[in-house]
């Protein structure tokens, strides 16, 4: 009898132990709880994509929308079938960094959403009041290569874009040499010795 008083003691001071010990973690828990820091671009909460079949096996995101005009666009059509951003930026090859994956077609378009307006907010406001779509379309990709590359021949690749697109050269040139001035004055202007865009 003794022997039975003495293991339900010790039960009894191991159950409180444990009671004790997740009490402490559940509270420690809540306490600690901290809500997501969500990026300052990120979709709202409610925010649900609007998707409609791409031809290619992926989906068109109609809310997601590129400073240029291009809508996004989703799939999962890879060997992996993981869900990536059709045309992200950011990925050079599968399975290498910048390879971004996602576990559903949702959670893709949430991130799309949110390089869309990064997108959105490297541009000036005087970007988007270029009446010309297609010459927009052109200066946006033309700006995101002043930015992977400063250094680069302004005029030759203004020549490339055009030459590609069909729009009209000087009209570009003006637009490129613009941005490239407002990026020269936001970055101080310098990269060694030489301005950012120094060729022409």
């Amino acid at each position: 009898m003794l022997n039975t008083h003495a293991r339900t003691e010790q039960s009894s001071a191991l159950h409180g132990f444990l009671i004790a010990v997740l009490a402490a973690l559940l509270i420690g828990g809540v306490m600690n709880q901290q809500t997501p820091v969500l990026s300052s671009h990120a979709a709202p909460q409610d925010w649900q994509p609007s998707f409609s079949p791409w031809r290619h096996g992926g989906w068109y995101v109609h809310n997601v929308r590129y400073p240029a005009g291009s809508i996004g666009c989703v799939s999962n059509n890879y060997r992996d079938k993981k869900w990536r951003i059709v045309c992200d930026p950011r990925r050079g090859d599968l399975g290498e960094p910048g390879d971004h994956t996602f576990k559903t077609r949702n959670a893709a378009a949430r991130a799309e959403f949110e390089l869309a307006a990064e997108a959105h907010a490297r541009m000036p406001e005087w970007f988007r009041e270029i009446p010309d779509v297609q010459l927009r379309y052109v200066a946006a990709g033309l700006f995101e290569r002043i930015d992977a590359n400063p250094t680069f021949s302004l005029a030759d690749e203004v020549k490339g874009a055009c030459r590609a697109r069909g729009s009209d050269e000087q009209a570009l040139f003006d637009i490129a040499t613009r941005y490239l001035a407002e990026r020269n004055a936001e970055n101080a202007g310098v990269i060694g010795d030489e301005p950012l865009g120094f060729t022409q």
